[in-house]
């Protein structure tokens, strides 16, 4: 009888010394995650610019789609390392079209899977003319545009 009573306590021990040790381990995870928030530096704004989600009109490329597509094409350029596998490589690149239809922050957001494609993109990206920018409340404002760029 002693035994089990002995066993029951021992037990019970056992029990509540793993639950104390999880609420520590859970109080120091969560003073850790907190910690970087607290000691790190206020980060400055370089661009204190708002993008657009909800606009009256979209940001056009003159032309349209269309001319941009045939644009995109007639000035791509295929990098030496580039095989013609009859497979189409596509970057999904992001720009921001700026108030006066400019061309700004161009990036690549998926990759072709060549790195001298989504560079290529890039480099035509920045040789568009300016856009016809998306407006709201009939005023120009910036927005984010995506679109791919097709390899064939």
């Amino acid at each position: 009888m002693q035994r089990i009573l002995i066993m029951s306590i021992m037990k019970r021990l056992f029990v509540l010394a793993i639950s104390a040790g999880l609420v520590w381990v859970s109080a120091a995870a969560q003073e850790a995650a907190e910690q970087p928030a607290q000691t790190q530096q206020p980060q400055q704004r370089v661009e204190t610019t708002e993008y657009v989600e909800l606009q009256e009109t979209m940001p056009e490329y003159p032309g349209g789609d269309e001319a941009m597509y045939e644009f995109l094409q007639q000035n791509i350029r295929y990098p030496k390392d580039y095989k013609t596998d009859d497979v189409e490589r596509r970057t999904l690149c992001q720009v921001v079209i700026d108030k006066e239809g400019n061309i700004t922050n161009a990036r690549v957001l998926r990759s072709s899977g060549m790195e001298s494609l989504d560079q290529e993109a890039l480099r035509v990206i920045q040789l568009m003319p300016k856009w016809k920018p998306a407006t709201r409340m009939g005023k120009p404002v910036l927005m984010k545009y995506m679109f791919a760029v097709r390899f064939h």
